[in-house]
């Protein structure tokens, strides 16, 4: 502050730790002007010392395609014009993962399209990186905010990798951590301080595309089972009490189902719609999830507890991939009832996408395993949707001969009720 007493400076620091870290270096001059970088939001200068605080984000696509342009050229990018906006897009409009792309461009001499395709995967971290140069790696960038943080801060972090949606709310991710409500959302603040987590929407909070790799990495095993238990149970059970809510016909008793560590509770239909409208994405996340990481009873009954909800809305996208991962995952633990119940919503999602060739043979797949589970009611419905197809193809003896069936069937048992609540499309 001696030496700047009489000067007009400009003086820049970068990568500053904390507040305090910089407080000393601040001249007390007026004719001097700082520029501190930092990967925290360093709210304290701005509270006490009268800093103006600009936050950062990624690269937009137009910003990415300049970055990238300006590393390897104009004429390079221009040439390859869409795979150059897809490679912006695989590194997420990261800076610096950009900027790696690029130079590994121009050392190795391979066409965008080409680099861009061999950098997605598992290890895709590993891939952006300069050889020979240990600093120019997003790795070595991650880990100098990771290791600043303090252990329970790391920890979040390393089970947010594990979250199979785009966000978590707070509650979500004090059951994935299992631990208050009130200090999850204390981590929270820290992640995003560090800028290592964002708010996406007012409480929901995601993570970048590779930080969210770089968290995955850390989670040990035995952690990372723990951690998807916690989330997936939190999942069933608020899944389960919105269905019983807003579909009674169809829901049934999760019985033996652990409750969350932070219980949301649906006081009327509207609380369990929004809550089901926020968490649609992750909660078809999660049964993708589940039945690909060996959690296959949660896939099965979580698919069964958010089917209804899918078809009334018609989100037939997303009732199609949970409803064949449900089918995965019965098959996996032997339930013939929960099988023919997914091969059902697979066939109704074809039946509503026209593809009625491939929904009459997913109707008789699902009659089969029906009727090996014994199952009254799912024969009953695909008995009907048969009919139903030979009646449109104009086949009015098979029709009739399946309608029959279907009603003697119900004559016989509670088939023709409980098939009527069946709340598909359709």
């Amino acid at each position: 502050r001696t030496l700047l007493a009489d000067r007009r400076m400009l003086i820049v620091l970068d990568n500053a730790r904390d507040a305090e870290q910089v407080r000393p270096l601040i001249p007390g001059a007026r004719g001097c002007a700082v520029v501190i970088t930092s990967r925290s939001r360093l709210a304290g200068l701005v509270a006490s010392d009268g800093a103006h605080q600009l936050v950062l984000d990624v690269l937009d696509p137009e910003e990415g395609r300049g970055l990238l342009a300006a590393t390897i050229g104009e004429s390079r990018v221009a040439a390859e014009e869409e795979a150059a906006r897809r490679l912006v897009r695989v590194c997420g409009g990261l800076p610096l993962a950009i900027r790696i792309a690029g130079a590994n461009l121009l050392a190795r001499d391979v066409r965008i399209a080409d680099h861009c395709a061999a950098l997605p995967g598992d290890d895709m971290l590993s891939r952006l990186r300069v050889e020979g140069d240990r600093r120019s790696t997003v790795r070595a960038a991650f880990d100098l905010s990771y290791r600043a943080l303090p252990a329970a801060g790391r920890r979040m972090f390393r089970l947010l990798g594990l979250m199979p949606g785009p966000d978590l709310t707070v509650d979500g991710a004090a059951a994935l951590a299992d631990t208050t409500s009130a200090e999850a959302a204390g981590l929270l603040a820290v992640l995003t301080d560090a800028h290592l987590v964002r708010e996406r929407a007012a409480g929901r909070f995601g993570l970048h595309d590779l930080l969210r790799s770089y968290a995955r990495e850390l989670a040990g095993r035995d952690e990372a089972h723990a951690a998807r238990q916690r989330l997936f149970d939190w999942y069933l059970y608020h899944a389960d009490a919105a269905a019983r809510l807003l579909h009674p016909a169809e829901a049934a008793a999760s019985a033996g189902t652990a409750g969350p560590s932070a219980a949301l509770v649906f006081s009327d239909h509207g609380g369990a719609s929004e809550w089901l409208d926020d968490e649609r994405e992750n909660l078809a996340g999660a049964v993708l999830q589940a039945s690909g990481t060996g959690f296959t009873t949660v896939a099965w009954r979580l698919a069964e507890s958010l089917h209804p909800y899918l078809s009334t809305r018609m989100y037939t996208g997303d009732c199609l991939k949970v409803a064949t991962a449900s089918l995965f995952a019965a098959v996996a633990d032997g339930e013939p009832r929960a099988q023919a119940s997914a091969q059902l919503r697979r066939a109704e999602c074809h039946r509503a996408l026209g593809n009625d060739a491939q929904a009459l043979e997913l109707f008789g797949s699902a009659l089969d395993l029906a009727r090996q589970a014994d199952w009254t009611e799912g024969q009953v419905l695909a008995l009907r949707r048969i009919g139903a197809a030979h009646q449109e193809n104009g086949s009015a003896r098979l029709a009739s001969g399946y309608l029959s069936r279907a009603r003697e069937l119900a004559r016989c048992g509670t088939g023709a009720g409980a098939a009527e609540g069946l709340d598909l499309p359709g």
